[in-house]
C-alpha cells in the first residue's frame, strides 16, 4: 500500500464560497501540528482522555506520524488513487473512484 496521508475534505461548494476559510483552517492546523511536535507526551494525554484509548497507544502513535502541511501532488494522488482501486477491487466500495474528479484545480477555487 502506497503512503497514507491526512486530508480536509469540503463541500465543493462551501470552499468556492468561502476560500479564506480554507486557508484559515491550514494556518490553525499548522499551530496544533507545532504544539503536539513541541509537547507530544501532553498531546498524548489530552487524546487519551478525550478518545478513551489508552496513553501509550497515543505516544506510539504520535512518535510515528509525520507532521505538516503539504500541497496535493501528482505523487499524492497516484497514491489516493491506488488505495481507491485497490477498495474497489477488494468490494470494500461498490464504485470505482477516481480521486481527481474530488479535487478543486486552481481556476475552480
Amino acid at each position: 500500500m502506497p503512503r497514507q496521508y491526512g486530508f480536509i475534505l469540503g463541500r465543493r461548494e462551501y470552499v468556492q464560497q468561502y476560500p479564506e476559510i480554507q486557508n484559515l483552517l491550514i494556518q490553525e492546523l499548522s499551530k496544533i501540528h507545532q504544539e503536539i511536535q513541541v509537547n507530544p507526551r501532553q498531546a498524548a494525554t489530552q487524546f487519551s482522555i478525550d478518545t478513551k484509548i489508552p496513553e501509550v497507544i497515543w505516544r506510539r502513535t504520535l512518535e510515528r506520524r509525520e507532521y505538516g502541511e503539504y500541497p496535493l501532488t501528482a505523487d499524492v494522488v497516484a497514491a489516493q488513487q491506488c488505495i481507491a482501486d485497490t477498495f474497489f477491487e477488494a468490494g470494500l466500495i461498490r464504485q470505482k473512484i477516481r480521486i481527481q474528479d474530488a479535487m478543486l484545480t486552481s481556476d475552480q477555487k
